[in-house]
């Protein structure tokens, strides 16, 4: 499994779709996000949430035909 990265130490690539981990207010939430121009494109009470961690998803799983 990935480990979680602080976002002061590294930034995800552009465009990626992350798990990400941030504080809302003194609560921690947990949430999937896209890195987009240096932030998380996150709206709505989401956008109000400090990002603290992230990691990268793993890849979707195979559809067998």
């Amino acid at each position: 499994m990935n480990e979680w990265i602080s976002i002061s130490e590294k930034e995800p690539q552009a465009w990626d779709w992350c798990a990400v981990a941030a504080m809302d207010g003194d609560q921690r939430r947990y949430t999937v996000a896209q890195w987009k121009y240096k932030h998380f494109d996150m709206s709505g009470r989401r956008a109000y949430w400090r990002v603290t961690h992230w990691m990268k998803l793993p890849p979707a799983p195979e559809e067998k035909t």
